[in-house]
């Protein structure tokens, strides 16, 4: 119970960090200080940024195994974004690469968490 509370709690984080990144770069957008291509840009990294430092932080309360913690973290976030691709769009290798992209990104911040609590409890 205390890791799924653990997990729920990062999830929630990662999703108002992304609603507010997200809101904040539209809003920049919106007003035209940044360009379209810097928009794309930024809405990938604002998807990318909180996902990399939850699992970061979540791999630095695991014991071991941080490309599996890595996986599980972000393995509903693919699945979810998936069924939407799935409903609302035909599939592309970009949003394939897109996916893997998210799922490398938690695998590298679990593992980077775990060397990092490793270090400092030596």
């Amino acid at each position: 119970m205390n890791y799924l509370k653990k997990i729920l709690i990062r999830y929630f984080w990662t999703i108002l960090e992304i609603f507010l990144l997200s809101f904040i770069f539209t809003l920049l957008y919106y007003f035209d200080f940044i360009s379209s291509h810097l928009f794309s840009i930024f809405l990938l990294f604002s998807l990318l940024i909180p996902i990399f430092i939850n699992s970061l932080l979540l791999g630095k309360s695991s014991s071991r195994q941080g490309y599996l913690e890595g996986m599980k973290f972000s393995s509903p976030i693919i699945i979810f974004l998936f069924s939407i691709t799935i409903l609302l769009s035909k599939f592309q290798w970009k949003i394939f690469f897109y996916y893997f992209l998210i799922l490398f990104t938690s695998i590298i911040g679990s593992i980077l968490g775990i060397n990092c609590k490793k270090k400092t409890s030596s």
